[in-house]
């Protein structure tokens, strides 16, 4: 029998969790996260574990309400549609109350649109 394990009043064999080696209970600390480990391989608390953490508001200052009318258009090159895009009207003009300036606006728009100027 080794001299270490030799018998020592108020001690036990107990086995490191880190090593896998016998040891006197005496010998052993318990870490931070649970684990019974010998003295030597014990390892502190990483420092970064102890940071404040600084909350994080990511709400808008200020924003502004959604636009109401909104209508779809499709565009293409041809005959073959390319893409589509959600398009939203000024505010103040409605589709219901004002058809021809609505589809002036609309034209214009798809026009800008289709030439790359929006």
């Amino acid at each position: 029998m080794p001299r270490s394990f030799r018998y020592k009043f108020g001690n036990w064999k107990a086995q490191c969790d880190r090593s896998g080696m016998n040891f006197r209970s005496s010998d052993m600390v318990r870490e931070w996260n649970g684990r019974y480990v010998h003295k030597d391989f014990a390892e502190v608390r990483h420092p970064q574990d102890y940071a404040k953490v600084v909350p994080d508001h990511q709400a808008v200052s200020w924003s502004r309400p959604e636009q109401s009318v909104t209508s779809t258009t499709a565009y293409g090159v041809g005959n073959w549609v390319v893409g589509q895009t959600n398009v939203v009207a000024p505010s103040g003009l409605d589709p219901e109350t004002d058809p021809v300036g609505f589809e002036t606006w609309l034209n214009t728009t798809y026009t800008d649109i289709i030439s790359g100027r929006s």
